[in-house]
């Protein structure tokens, strides 16, 4: 009788197993009970319970499970996506992208051989139009507001250069500064310029006190890098002009051919002088 009880109890345990898994197990179709409901609610809503980190439900089956990973790591590489482009966004023109962004670095639009018709003229009081035939260069000291290669004639060893300048508070004073440009220069056997030597012409241009200076021969000038004397005349081109922000200096120099060439160009730049 034992052994044949032992058998039947066997049986029976062997029978009601499935339906113990199937109680620990519960359906994943909304339309199998409310057990199941509330697991396919909880693995829907989980993604968006909070910033990529899901509440744990002792109920949601493996494959619940799996399904809310797979959404949450879904949002968490759209929103890492999002951050590095917005990063990306965020950087000056012609920086290198971020490893990881997608959206590209925009180009910078400036076209840098683009500029305005009186690009030469610097900010302050008084604007004026450069000659043709001039170039812009960029200023070789802090001092100066414009600077401009002016080409040699032929035969000549060296091109012409026009330097801007402006100083406040006076600087002295046209005479003194003028007096100052003739000291630069000597005749060809050493001695100083007589007052003959130099051409001065004061005038009004566009509202504008404005002096003109014209002087030649052997030049000297430290503060233009030319700290020896030169072998062969220069001439120098040179306007002081008279503004509410203080004196503009215009100062042209060169070999004697070649500033002769530009007298011309040099008094329609001052001629085209305007506040």
């Amino acid at each position: 009788m034992l052994p044949r009880r032992f058998l039947t109890l066997c049986l029976i345990g062997a029978a009601l197993a499935p339906l113990a898994c199937e109680k620990s197990d519960p359906p994943r179709s909304a339309n199998t009970g409310a057990s199941g409901t509330s697991g396919a609610a909880a693995s829907t809503a989980a993604p968006k319970a909070g910033n990529g980190a899901a509440p744990a439900d002792a109920s949601a089956s493996p494959t619940s499970d799996a399904a809310a990973a797979r959404a949450l790591a879904g949002l968490t590489e759209s929103a890492a996506a999002a951050a590095g482009d917005a990063a990306s966004q965020a950087l000056p023109a012609g920086h290198p992208p971020i490893p990881g962004t997608t959206s590209p670095q925009p180009a910078s639009t400036a076209d840098s051989s683009a500029a305005p018709s009186d690009a030469a003229s610097p900010a302050g009081a008084i604007k004026w139009s450069v000659p043709g035939s001039w170039q812009a260069q960029p200023p070789a000291s802090p001092m100066r507001k414009a600077q401009y290669g002016m080409p040699a004639a032929e035969g000549d060893p060296e091109s012409g250069l026009c330097v801007v300048t402006l100083l406040g508070g006076g600087a002295g004073g046209v005479d003194a500064n003028v007096a100052r440009w003739v000291a630069q220069f000597r005749k060809a056997d050493g001695s100083p310029l007589a007052a003959e030597d130099v051409k001065r012409e004061d005038r009004e241009i566009g509202g504008l006190k404005v002096t003109r200076v014209e002087m030649s021969g052997r030049f000297t000038d430290a503060m233009t890098g030319r700290s020896t004397t030169t072998t062969t005349d220069f001439r120098l081109l040179g306007a002081i002009i008279v503004a509410p922000d203080g004196l503009w200096f215009f100062k042209a120099t060169g070999p004697d051919a070649t500033m002769r060439s530009h007298t011309p160009a040099f008094d329609e730049m001052l001629a085209s002088l305007t506040q």
